[in-house]
């Protein structure tokens, strides 16, 4: 008897209704009342990075609008126009990938498709994905169709690029930006997940799981799935997250700082080359520790008023670090490795070699800056010196 295949996390927790949905209330609330009161448009465009349910809440709406038994704008899930849906039955709603039916070809064979009425229900729905990815024919192709396709027919494009689609795509339809979710609602709906999977994760884990998710509610949803394939245990301390995912405490990251900032470039190195062993890229290790010298410099700047995507215990740690390191330097730390990510996200080859290099490189201009830095107030007070010499001659 062949086993069960386990279903990842975030194909069984995606919402079926528009009050599971999690940090789109203002689109959520825009859909339904559309839906309520009987004014569905022709062609929408859903915006936005990855894993922020935008084919989700395309799939919410297709239901809903041909729902037999609707109920304040949402599908009933029941009705057999909605089970259809639900089990990709229904001839009703249709997904496209741009990046492979985005030809002329299967533009025309679109332009043929739409032509016939839909059986039951009141609309025939396209869900296109990746539309940016619509070769240039094609989309000459589709505009006239999106212009003008019949009263039954309803486009609901999608796209994380927006800015690459051509204004005359863009005036078509209603724009609907999907925001990038907050750690607070990403954590908050992990805990849901959590409690119908009989698991437990610790707060502090679940922050940290949110934080790498970068506002990206599919990729909190994986993160958690390794983390509940680490072991079979019912509870997950923060260390064990870290183990799991192979990730590094923020900690690390302040020992590297203060390492640098000292000009032990020795330390430094050890440092850096101990998160590596931790199973972490080297473009990953750049990108996180921009990440956190850009929250140091936020916690600088903004004070009390300031986000950032960590405990209370790290965020109290990380302002004592604020408080050590001159503003300048963080700038200009920053501005080191993000052209040292950039640098190695295209690399294949030394990257090891690059990344030690910077680290040194980085406390050594550290270390300069501080006897510049020193020389400098020597000048001043020499100069404050012989300016009061001079008044009292």
């Amino acid at each position: 008897m062949e086993e069960d295949r386990h279903e990842v996390l975030y194909i069984k927790n995606r919402p079926q209704t528009f009050d599971e949905v999690r940090g789109q209330d203002l689109i959520v609330q825009a859909l339904r009342g559309q839906i309520i009161h009987g004014r569905v448009s022709h062609a929408y465009l859903f915006s936005g990075i990855r894993g922020t349910g935008k084919t989700t809440v395309a799939r919410i709406f297709a239901r809903a609008i041909n729902c037999e038994h609707p109920v304040h704008g949402n599908p009933c899930n029941v009705c057999p126009t909605c089970q259809a849906m639900l089990r990709d039955q229904s001839i009703n709603l249709t997904e496209m990938n741009a990046a492979d039916q985005g030809r002329v070809e299967d533009i025309r064979d679109l332009e043929r498709i739409i032509s016939t009425p839909p059986v039951t229900g009141k609309y025939r729905v396209y869900i296109m994905d990746e539309t940016q990815r619509m070769q240039g024919f094609a989309l000459n192709a589709f505009l006239k169709t999106l212009e003008e396709p019949p009263a039954y027919v309803v486009f609901i494009l999608a796209t994380t690029e927006r800015k690459n689609l051509p204004q005359t795509i863009l005036s078509r339809c209603q724009n609907y930006e999907f925001r990038r979710l907050d750690a607070a609602t990403v954590a908050d709906q992990l805990t849901v997940v959590l409690e119908r999977e009989g698991r437990k994760v610790d707060p502090e884990g679940l922050a940290y799981i949110a934080r790498l998710s970068e506002g990206s509610m599919r990729d909190a949803l994986t993160l958690l799935d390794r983390v509940l394939a680490f072991s079979d245990g019912a509870a997950f301390s923060y260390d064990q997250v870290l183990a799991a995912l192979g990730n590094r405490d923020l900690s690390d990251y302040d020992s590297l700082l203060r390492y640098i900032g000292d000009g032990r470039a020795d330390r430094a190195v050890r440092k850096c080359q101990a998160i590596l062993e931790s199973g972490i890229m080297e473009a990953e290790f750049a990108e996180e520790f921009l990440q956190y010298l850009r929250d140091l410099l936020m916690l600088q700047t903004g004070g009390d008023e300031v986000k950032v995507e960590a405990t209370e215990e790290q965020r109290q740690a990380m302002e004592r670090t604020a408080s050590l390191v001159p503003e300048k330097r963080l700038i200009r730390l920053m501005m080191q490795f993000s052209e040292l990510y950039e640098v190695l996200r295209r690399q294949s080859t030394g990257k090891r070699a690059l990344l030690d290099e910077e680290i040194v490189r980085a406390a050594l201009i550290d270390e300069d800056a501080q006897r510049k830095e020193l020389t400098e107030r020597v000048q001043a007070l020499e100069a404050e010196l012989r300016t009061f010499r001079l008044k009292e001659e």
